[in-house]
């Protein structure tokens, strides 16, 4: 038990450390980014942790903060009855990001977006009057979003009906015992600093003992 709360609180501070440093970078915000996961995550279906992966993937790929939090909702209504079938549901949803980061069509299909990249640039290049090769990196990512928010409206709803069936009620336990093993390894944190300083003392201490030859002898 105290195995898995150490090991979840240290992935929830790398992943919210990860995002913060991102954020601030950005012009985001640390708190702001941080706010944003913590509520993007109280739906249940992702845990602050993937929350905040997914975000940071986003805003690296050079996202607003309000456009990645609307880009996370959509994703994650799109996964709720859409994403590959051996992926739990926040794995599909950092996928997806990671692929809307990469420009990786196969990645963000993770999620049940199947509308290749490819075509969504080529659609927002005849909507602005241009050709796709001729797309800047903005203008790919402006494409990405919009084709996501078109491609993603179908799914509207979706996360919030999952919950209602057996795999949405899973996938909120699975979150709600990693964010408790998170809590409960945040609170025995001090503890534990103290015995591994405790612990690192005393391992000093004997290394310095066998140093002094006169010790060695007489032990």
């Amino acid at each position: 038990v105290f195995k898995k709360a150490f090991n979840a609180t240290k992935q929830m501070e790398s992943a919210l450390r990860g995002l913060g440093s991102v954020a601030m970078n950005t012009g985001a915000g640390m708190e702001v980014a941080k706010a944003a996961a913590i509520d993007l995550a109280k739906g249940g279906l992702m845990n602050v942790s993937e929350a905040a992966a997914g975000l940071k993937n986003l805003l690296s790929a050079g996202y607003g903060m309000k456009e990645a939090v609307k880009m996370m909702n959509v994703l994650t209504d799109a996964a709720a009855f859409n994403r590959q079938g051996t992926l739990e549901l926040g794995e599909a949803i950092v996928g997806a990001t990671q692929g809307i980061k990469n420009q990786n069509s196969i990645m963000v299909d993770n999620a049940g977006i199947t509308k290749n990249l490819s075509v969504m640039y080529k659609e927002y290049a005849t909507a602005i009057g241009t050709t796709m090769g001729k797309l800047s990196e903005a203008e790919k990512r402006q494409a990405i979003y919009n084709g996501l928010l078109k491609e993603g409206a179908v799914f509207a709803g979706d996360a919030a009906k999952v919950m209602d069936t057996m795999e949405g009620g899973l996938a909120k336990y699975k979150v709600t015992v990693f964010n408790a093993a998170a809590a409960l390894g945040d609170v025995m944190k001090p503890a534990v600093q103290g015995i591994v300083k405790a612990m690192e003392e005393a391992a000093q201490n004997v290394e310095e003992f066998f140093k002094d030859e006169e010790k060695k002898k007489q032990f």
